[in-house]
């Protein structure tokens, strides 16, 4: 009886570290959203000249989610918004909280007679930014809340540049090894200007 007492104890132990872990990263990420450091400011489409000194930064990034609340592997966080989708990024001490659509999204489950990782039904939340910035050297931050991840990447940009950092989205993948969205995001590939571009994950 002691010891089943015992090992009840220690699954419960580690229960409530993980939901404690967990709930302190979803606050992390929307804390980077509230800093306060002036170091982008957002542009519209129809600009198109870049002042001298100063570059410019198309911000993409996606991801698909399923349109119940759970995935195959694990249970999704509880969502900030039903219609919505948030994004945080942060610049060099700027964060911003960017809500996005979430688009129903049906695909074909095979590509080219590969397996479409974005196949089937789902929701997909497509984030496109442009913004301003110094020349120079950034730390280029972004958090998904509602998946508890975290990835940033370092990047520079040459005075009177247009670039573009993309995230794209790698899910984990299913029994027969190949990735779904269904399965809930794994981390990003990044590409800054068409390149691959190392990155970490922070979570």
């Amino acid at each position: 009886m002691d010891m089943e007492r015992t090992r009840f104890g220690v699954a419960l132990l580690i229960v409530v570290a993980l939901f404690g872990c967990a709930h302190v990263t979803r606050e992390r990420i929307m804390r980077r959203a509230s800093e306060k450091a002036f170091s982008f400011e957002e542009i519209n489409e129809k600009e198109n000249q870049i002042s001298e000194g100063y570059s410019e930064l198309l911000i993409q990034a996606s991801i698909k989610i399923p349109q119940e609340e759970t995935y195959v592997i694990k249970t999704r966080p509880p969502g900030y918004e039903n219609l919505q989708y948030p994004f945080v990024f942060n610049v060099n001490g700027q964060g911003v909280l960017w809500m996005v659509n979430r688009i129903f999204d049906e695909q074909a489950m095979y590509v080219r007679h590969k397996i479409n990782p974005e196949g089937g039904a789902g929701l997909m939340c497509r984030l496109e930014k442009r913004v301003r910035l110094k020349s120079g050297s950034y730390k280029v931050y972004m958090g998904l809340p509602e998946e508890e991840l975290e990835i940033a990447v370092t990047i520079s940009l040459a005075d009177g540049s247009s670039n573009v950092l993309e995230f794209k989205p790698i899910y984990w993948p299913h029994r027969t090894h190949h990735r779904t969205f269904q399965n809930g995001i794994s981390h990003f590939d990044i590409f800054f200007n068409s390149n691959p571009y190392l990155s970490h994950n922070i979570h």
